[in-house]
């Protein structure tokens, strides 16, 4: 089942209440602190959805194709890495057998 934002009329209601949080709260930094301190209004973290105009929900502010290309490019530095790693191994490799050579020959 697809989860999305209930949609209600209580939007107008918060964006309004939120515009008066903002007015408060540049008063409430005019004023000094012992002004505003008293205040003990508990404050609420509300999460929320975006909806762009007739598009699915944006979350991080990415759509689908960027993520689909950096999810591209993320897997292509993957692959180099590894490759690079495998490299790096076999190099390892190749310097130990080399100085067991030089060492069998009695070369420091």
């Amino acid at each position: 089942m697809k989860q999305g934002c209930e949609k209600s009329n209580k939007g107008t209601g918060k964006k309004a209440q939120a515009g008066a949080s903002v007015a408060w709260l540049t008063k409430a930094l005019k004023a000094g602190p012992s002004k505003w301190a008293h205040n003990d209004d508990n404050m609420e973290v509300v999460e929320t959805c975006t909806h762009g105009k007739g598009k699915a929900p944006v979350h991080g502010g990415l759509d689908g194709k960027t993520a689909s290309d950096i999810s591209q490019a993320l897997g292509m530095v993957r692959a180099k890495a590894k490759a690079a790693h495998a490299a790096n191994l076999r190099l390892q490799v190749r310097i130990e057998q080399l100085s067991e050579a030089l060492a069998k020959l009695g070369v420091e």
